[in-house]
């Protein structure tokens, strides 16, 4: 506890826990959440951002629970985890995901995520090349967009072998658009 936040037990012990949070609002949001919790022998626990004694500012799982269920007065016992290093892991991936979206949703060209053979997700792009809406082919075979089945199961059995060999598989294939015609 101390060592997360820089201070020693002296330095802590018996000051207003205020000096921890970057505004009043955030420091009235996790009181209310620990007093309006209805008392149990189950903790409570959230996610909040502290100040360091240095400054530095830290995300921190706080969990807390009554010391003596039947005595409010008794007090909480507190245990603080230093989560920042997972909270800025989620930021990254979260911008990553972001940048993958906005290019997959951009690029000039059809792309299709297809999961156990089932579309789950496809571009506008590709919609247009096949005439299909998105509700009319998202969690579909992609049996559908094949020329026929003999051409459904070879484009399988490439993919599943070259994925299992070298990671990805890439090669040509004849599809079908909603209208019919065949395109390569």
């Amino acid at each position: 506890f101390f060592e997360i936040l820089g201070y020693s037990r002296e330095e802590f012990i018996g000051k207003d826990t205020r000096m921890l949070y970057q505004t009043e609002t955030e420091y009235r949001a996790v009181g209310e959440m620990l007093y309006k919790t209805p008392y149990s022998l189950a903790p409570v626990s959230c996610e909040t951002r502290h100040i360091r004694k240095d400054g530095t500012i830290i995300d921190i799982l706080l969990s807390a629970t009554l010391i003596n269920p039947n005595d409010a007065s008794a007090g909480f016992a507190f245990i603080l985890q230093d989560i920042t290093a997972r909270k800025q892991a989620e930021r990254e991936l979260k911008a990553n995901q972001d940048k993958l979206r906005s290019t997959f949703l951009t690029i000039p060209a059809g792309i299709g995520v297809v999961v156990d053979r089932i579309l789950v997700d496809v571009n506008q792009k590709f919609l247009d090349m096949l005439g299909y809406g998105r509700d009319e082919i998202i969690n579909h075979s992609a049996q559908m967009l094949y020329a026929n089945e003999s051409e459904f199961n070879r484009a399988g059995e490439i993919i599943y072998r070259d994925s299992a060999t070298y990671g990805l598989a890439a090669f040509e294939s004849k599809w079908r658009t909603k209208k019919g015609s065949n395109i390569d």
